[in-house]
């Protein structure tokens, strides 16, 4: 991984240069694999650095697995696995001071129905729907989309104009813009919303001594909203290397099944280049040549060894079958491009059999 290995690189103004890599494969399973051996290893050999695994929420705890499974010691040590929220608390915490309260949904349903009990006689078309069950929920949700989505008070009074030709959804909006204002004003500076998280989360990572020695993994993403990409171009802009797996059909087929991914990655190229962050877009590998190099480089790295050291890797017989239907020469200078180590030659099997005698 190219990107990984170029730890602090300056620039020639003496100025940390920052990049973005992306690791491709039309399999989730098999490009995983080849990040999670790879990264474990780098945080084996470089123990002073963090790495920091940003996933979605729902992942955090099966990625905490699957890692500490393919791990050496088995213990994650120097890796993070963290959500976009879990991320905001962690960097809240390092900063002094007077802190807001995180509003929970309950919190949220509270504040909501005494905003609509309060505005119910100004609601034209939500007053008479408070008491139905579920009301409040949907209201919940439509705010937590708006906040999300960078949909603010002042957005939804440019559209109401727009609407004259369509009254209901007219008479709708605004019911919305009214409690949406209305919940905002009433959280003040007291407390914060999920969504809001998001965007101290944007602020603080410039201020943040670990992002900026940390290498930040993004996986299991098929796209960001836009309070994730604000947070996302902060990081490339701060931390030491940002990498992002990227689901794509290697034979160019099926694109419509890849189009959030090429969207996502299309977003985060157009970021890098906004402000002069170099890409190492990793070459398309097979399903054979990306577990070669996992394999390969897991095992030059904790061996001390070359090619020759993976004849006594637990996996050799199974990389033994995948290279001896590969050219050599191609595969190892593929290697040594994505890991940054001079492979040397291949060690001929007599060779071997001396050695390990």
């Amino acid at each position: 991984m190219t990107g990984i290995r170029k730890n602090g690189v300056t620039n020639q103004e003496g100025k940390k240069s920052m990049a973005l890599q992306f690791i491709s494969g039309n399999s989730i399973s098999d490009r995983t694999a080849v990040m999670y051996e790879t990264i474990c290893a780098q945080s084996c050999r470089h123990s002073d650095k963090n790495y920091i695994f940003l996933v979605p929420e729902q992942a955090t705890l099966q990625v905490q697995r699957e890692l500490s499974a393919v791990h050496p010691n088995h213990v994650l040590g120097n890796i993070d696995v963290v959500s976009f929220g879990r991320l905001a608390h962690r960097l809240l915490n390092e900063q002094a001071g007077k802190q807001a309260v995180l509003l929970d949904d309950t919190g949220k349903s509270m504040i909501l129905r005494r905003i609509a009990g309060k505005e119910k006689q100004s609601l034209e078309v939500f007053g008479r729907n408070l008491n139905q069950s579920g009301f409040i929920q949907e209201l919940k949700s439509v705010i937590s989309e708006f906040s999300a989505y960078k949909v603010t008070s002042e957005v939804l009074e440019g559209v109401l104009p727009t609407l004259e030709k369509r009254p209901a959804l007219q008479k709708k909006l605004r019911d919305i813009e009214k409690v949406y204002t209305s919940f905002y004003k009433e959280l003040g500076e007291e407390y914060l919303t999920a969504e809001e998280l998001l965007g101290v989360l944007s602020r603080l990572v410039s201020q943040s001594e670990k992002i900026r020695t940390s290498i930040i993994i993004l996986d299991g993403f098929t796209g960001f909203t836009p309070l994730q990409y604000q947070v996302l171009e902060e990081m490339l802009q701060c931390a030491e290397h940002v990498v992002c797996a990227v689901t794509e059909d290697e034979k160019g087929g099926r694109e419509e099944l890849f189009s959030m991914s090429r969207e996502m990655k299309n977003k985060l190229l157009a970021l890098a280049n906004k402000h002069h962050v170099s890409c190492d877009e990793q070459e398309k590998l097979t399903k054979d040549e990306l577990r070669c190099i996992a394999r390969f480089y897991q095992s030059v790295i904790f061996k001390g060894q070359v090619f020759g050291c993976c004849r006594y890797c637990r996996l050799y017989s199974e990389c033994t079958k995948d290279i001896n239907n590969m050219m050599f020469d191609k595969l190892r200078t593929k290697l040594e491009k994505l890991t940054g180590v001079h492979l040397g030659m291949l060690i001929p099997d007599e060779e071997l059999i001396k050695k390990g005698n």
